[in-house]
């Protein structure tokens, strides 16, 4: 168990170096009894400090600038028998264990700020779209110099594979995909769609798969949609010892399935509540996104 006084110490410079206040007297004898009662690791409450409401406002106030800090702060305090498990390009989830790191963070079409084999996972969701197809591959290598032998790279994104199986009106006739053509496809495409609407059509909804298309390819800064296929043959020849195809909420480790499983039917960033929007009889809805993995 560890000292009391030293723990109040370890909570108030979490408190400077994330939030840069002192800690209020209720929050610090919250957070060193789970400290002290082994309640929560370091990892952990790094994990709490950085993804709390007053860090966000925060964030949003101010200019963002890249915090080599971050990546530290978080490593300095990851138990040693606890996986190093690391999202680029930002996340939507409320999960715990991750280090989160977005854009201003570490940019993906650069060196990656990890040493050689150190990672244990590395993660994206709807990232790898926005750089290009030689960023992409340059992602791909760093992403297997910094994973262990054995380390898994888990890529989530749009693919064209999935974007065929989505070639038909029909695909779109469901209550649940109506809601996800109003919801993000009509606001985005929302000049087509008054146009539409001017000229006595249904909107969007008069050729969905169209606007669809368009929503995937022309919108969001997508940079270049993969497919499955092409991604799995370019990290076999970059030389991951294992690349298979799956499905969303499919992979070698559950713990790492941690993508949205009703994509355009939910926006928060309850995990929980997210699974509780996928449609009966279904394990999830997506139609956009399939998954890669890769085995260091």
């Amino acid at each position: 168990m560890v000292d009391s006084d030293e723990t109040e110490k370890i909570v108030n410079n979490f408190y400077l170096e994330i939030l840069g206040r002192d800690a209020d007297s209720d929050g610090l004898k919250y957070f060193s009894e789970k400290i002290k009662n082994e309640e929560l690791s370091m990892a952990e409450l790094s994990h709490i400090f950085r993804t709390c409401d007053e860090y966000r406002i925060l964030q949003n106030s101010t200019p963002r600038k890249h915090d080599q800090n971050k990546i530290e702060s978080y490593l300095k305090y990851l138990d040693p028998k606890d996986k190093l498990k690391v999202i680029f390009g930002g996340h939507w989830s409320n999960h715990s264990g991750w280090l989160i790191l977005d854009q201003v963070d570490q940019d993906i079409s650069k060196r990656l700020n990890f040493s050689d084999n150190t990672v244990d996972v590395v993660f994206t969701e709807h990232v790898i779209e926005h750089v290009s197809f030689t960023d992409g591959i340059y992602f791909f290598n760093e992403s297997k110099r910094i994973l262990k032998n054995g380390g898994v790279l888990r890529i989530v994104c749009p693919m064209i594979e999935k974007i065929i199986e989505n070639q038909n009106s029909e695909s779109f006739r469901d209550e649940q995909s109506l809601f996800y053509l109003k919801e993000c496809i009509k606001p985005i495409l929302d000049g087509e769609n008054k146009s539409l609407e001017e000229l006595n059509l249904n909107g969007v909804l008069e050729d969905p798969v169209t606007f669809y298309l368009n929503n995937l390819f022309m919108h969001h800064d997508h940079k270049f949609i993969w497919s499955q296929s092409l991604m799995i043959k370019v990290l076999k020849s970059i030389g991951f010892q294992k690349v298979v195809p799956v499905n969303i909420g499919e992979g070698t480790n559950q713990d790492y399935c941690i993508e949205r499983r009703s994509r355009g039917l939910y926006a928060g960033n309850n995990s929980e509540d997210d699974k509780r929007h996928i449609p009966n009889n279904k394990s999830f809805f997506d139609k956009e996104s399939l998954v890669v993995e890769a085995i260091k």
